[in-house]
């Protein structure tokens, strides 16, 4: 009999290195959606943008709305009056955009009007003026909504149902000094004060003996990776995702939209009460060695984002365990107690039955969002993730149709749609995904369908990815778009990232690799000889890589008419580029302490004809590597 699929899921407890959900037999999986999901729903699940002919991407059409917690005590609203204040010139840059055409397409929803702790979607969009389901009517609440607070005060869950229609996004900090700094930064992006260059970055480790990485490595980075054509792209994947290149990425030559994939850190509350919270949703770096406890050099937590560090105007999506936050329980009831007969070999999930006394946003981005020169908005999941989300049960190949809602999401910010609007293609994979859901459950209950083996893998497949893809949120305003910079004003410190990494090698099972093959060819003799030469090209190849990794560019300027060789000249300008991305630049100044702009100009035309040739030249070097020459659909 074939052996049933397994479900790989992403997370790892640092303290162990164990993984939070070993891997589960798709059948036991199938079982446990039966029972997790419970009767078909009755009530109709449907994703919808913006009313026909209403722009999503202009407020005026759209409009912007924020939405405060009822306040629960005078200590509380005191607090919530000191976070309105904070956010004033955000909440006015919003007020004279949305409300440009119609007044209506603007509400500050606070005090009695704010959420009230227990309101469903429905009953909070009915006593608010607006339809209990269906496209948004900006005239009755706005498309988007800023919620403000922790989710003890508006839960994830009314995030993830009031998300379907709208445009939503949280903001969740943790003093109004931060709130304030937020409000500032996205007020000067939107006047092009701060941006960043234009490009994505991709980072994900591919940790040896792990395959939830590996498999987001090649099969979810790269594809995405690849698919942004026509745009700067800086892969640090695989080998190259240790925390300095993520650091690197996040740092202000970084571009304005970073995708990561790896684990997510979750720690028991009772083992350690401290790093429960503090390291929650923490990205496992590539430093991690794959056995053994991980360490704070190779996790990214909030203390790694230091007072001097420089985020500002950055976009992320994690795909990570716990990334975005913790809820109370998993959405998934995998760690309720719950034993599927089927695939108890598997193992116990390494999570206790409650996750969290309370649900909280991850630190790490409360830290990006939060800092003086923070990130504008960041993507992530919410409770546990796993490589079945891109991926079919039981095969290892990239699909277009998987990858989709990523792909478009990434495409959309990259074409300046703003955040809260790109999220649709997520949002309308977990509305499909949930009707069918509906459909198969249907089927079982009526005893229309034999639950198989087949049946259960697929049951398996649509509810996981179901709760996963309605469990991504946004932290931030979901109307910011990417920032980049303005070319007028120069580099800020340094110029854009442009590595691109290889794909991660196959992490072959020491089983799998063949013991009984003679390599004769290579033994003495004119093998010998052949061997020895093959030696000495490999070794010139990589010396000249070496060399390569290396550019440098320098622009000097002289008094003198012509070309003369000996006449004096002056260093003006300087551009070293790493291997890593690594850079340092010198930029031209004029006397008066300004940069000399049209000298700057010429510097960057010679820097970017020198990289165009180092990597042609890179590309010609490899194809003198056995296995490196790319085919023709671009893989190697």
């Amino acid at each position: 009999m074939r052996e049933s699929p397994h479900i790989h899921f992403n997370g790892v407890n640092p303290l162990t290195g164990a993984l939070l959900v070993p891997p589960m037999d798709a059948r036991a999986a199938g079982d446990l959606a039966l029972s997790a999901a419970g009767p078909a729903p009755t009530e109709e699940v449907a994703s919808f943008r913006t009313g026909f002919g209403v722009d999503p991407n202009d407020l005026a059409q759209a409009g912007w709305g924020i939405v405060y917690p009822a306040p629960r005590s005078t200590a509380h609203r005191r607090r919530l009056v000191a976070i309105r204040e904070a956010l004033k010139p955000l909440v006015e840059l919003r007020r004279a955009q949305a409300s440009a055409l119609r007044e209506t397409r603007f509400r500050e929803l606070w005090d009695d009007e704010g959420y009230r702790l227990g309101e469903s979607k429905g009953r909070f969009l009915v006593q608010r003026g607006a339809a209990e389901a269906g496209a948004p009517v900006p005239d009755e609440l706005p498309y988007y909504l800023l919620l403000i607070g922790p989710p003890t005060e508006i839960p994830f869950d009314f995030q993830y149902e009031l998300d379907v229609a709208y445009a939503v996004g949280r903001l969740d900090l943790p003093s109004s000094d931060a709130y304030a700094a937020y409000a500032q930064r996205v007020v000067a992006a939107e006047r092009g004060e701060i941006g960043r260059a234009p490009g994505a970055g991709f980072w994900g480790p591919a940790t040896q003996g792990d395959l939830a990485t590996q498999l987001s490595s090649r099969f979810l980075l790269p594809p995405l990776a690849d698919a942004l054509t026509g745009h700067p792209v800086a892969r640090l994947v695989g080998d190259a995702g240790s925390k300095a290149a993520l650091r690197r990425l996040m740092g202000p030559e970084g571009p304005a939209l970073l995708m990561t994939a790896s684990h997510g850190a979750y720690v028991p509350r009772a083992a350690d009460p401290a790093k429960h919270e503090a390291w929650a949703g923490a990205l496992v770096t590539g430093d991690w060695v794959g056995q053994g406890p991980v360490g704070p050099d190779a996790l990214l937590t909030a203390e790694d984002i230091a007072a001097d560090d420089d985020l500002a105007g950055l976009v992320s999506v994690h795909f990570a365990c716990f990334g975005a936050g913790t809820p109370r329980h998993d959405g998934f009831g995998l760690y309720r107690g719950k034993r599927v007969q089927r695939g108890q070999r598997d193992g116990v999930p390494q999570l206790p039955p409650e996750l969290a006394a309370q649900p909280f946003s991850a630190p790490l981005i409360r830290k990006m969002l939060g800092h003086p020169r923070g990130s504008l908005a960041a993507i992530g999941h919410v409770d546990v993730s796993f490589a079945s989300a891109f991926l079919r049960p039981g095969e290892q190949a990239s699909h277009a149709g998987q990858l989709e809602p990523y792909r478009s999401l990434l495409a959309a910010l990259m074409a300046g749609e703003r955040v809260g609007r790109a999220m649709d293609w997520m949002h309308e994979k977990a509305a499909d995904l949930a009707h069918g859901l509906a459909g198969q459950i249907h089927q079982v209950n009526e005893n229309l369908a034999s639950l198989d083996d087949p049946l259960r893998h697929a049951l398996a497949d649509q509810w996981l990815k179901t709760l996963d893809a309605r469990s991504y949120v946004v932290h931030g305003d979901p109307a910011v778009r990417l920032a980049h910079r303005d070319p007028a004003r120069g580099p800020r410190e340094s110029t854009p990232l442009t590595l691109v990494s290889p794909p991660p090698a196959r992490d072959t099972p020491t089983d799998e690799i063949p013991t009984d093959v003679e390599f004769g060819f290579f033994d003495g003799g004119v093998g010998g000889k052949l061997k020895a030469l093959g030696e000495r090209v490999a070794g010139w190849l990589g010396q000249q890589l070496d060399d390569l990794g290396n550019l440098e560019v320098k622009t000097w300027s002289s008094p003198a008419e012509g070309l003369d060789p000996d006449a004096p000249r002056r260093l003006r300008a300087m551009t070293r580029i790493g291997l890593y991305g690594d850079a340092e630049v010198v930029v031209p100044e004029r006397p008066d302490g300004t940069v000399d702009s049209e000298l700057w100009q010429i510097h960057l035309e010679t820097v970017k004809e020198a990289q165009a040739q180092r990597s042609e030249i890179v590309r010609l070097l490899l194809t003198f590597v056995p296995g490196a020459r790319p085919d023709r659909s671009g893989k190697r």
